[in-house]
């Protein structure tokens, strides 16, 4: 899409897609790419996007790379974010790594889809503010998220004696 601010006033840069249907007879695959460069909107930049998804629909699996890199948000510059999904919606692994102005933090644990809701279960997650040192988890932390809104039951954080916990919960109005 070399034209991006006729499909959206103001937003510039490249955006590639490509796509494919692998069939055997038994066992079709779809696959699903997406590369973006130098992507600008307002006080918002990445400067690249890449995505590629492969789902099999004979075992309703499928597996889900994203990576970014260069992207501004106002003040917060975020050097890189990746993400990586394997499996099908009911059970599946996720990881994610993001490393920022504001520090780094790592995320990986298994997941599952049903009822219009998603519960995570983060059994690995390191946090490192800028000039904090390195946090970790010590118990899975477990978000769910759905369409009336997310709830995040405690979840702490501990560096040798000191530990920090919050949580975090909304809810839509009806």
């Amino acid at each position: 899409a070399p034209e991006l601010d006729t499909l959206w006033p103001e937003l510039s840069g490249t955006l590639d897609s490509r796509g494919s249907l692998e069939l055997d007879g038994v066992n079709p695959v779809a696959r699903f790419g997406l590369h973006a460069a130098d992507l600008h909107y307002r006080n918002y930049a990445i400067a690249t996007l890449d995505t590629e998804v492969a789902m099999n629909n004979a075992t309703q699996t499928g597996d889900a790379s994203f990576k970014a890199s260069g992207i501004v948000i106002d003040d917060v510059d975020i050097t890189q974010l990746t993400a990586h999904a394997n499996g099908s919606l009911r059970a599946h692994s996720l990881q994610l790594k993001l490393d920022s102005s504001l520090g780094k933090a790592a995320f990986s644990g298994e997941g599952n889809f049903a009822n219009d809701t998603w519960q995570g279960d983060l059994k690995a997650v390191t946090l490192e503010p800028t000039g904090a040192g390195i946090w970790q988890a010590e118990t899975p932390w477990q978000p769910r998220i759905g369409i009336d809104g997310f709830s995040w039951p405690q979840a702490c954080v501990s560096q040798a004696t000191a530990f920090a916990c919050g949580t975090a919960s909304w809810l839509t109005q009806n």
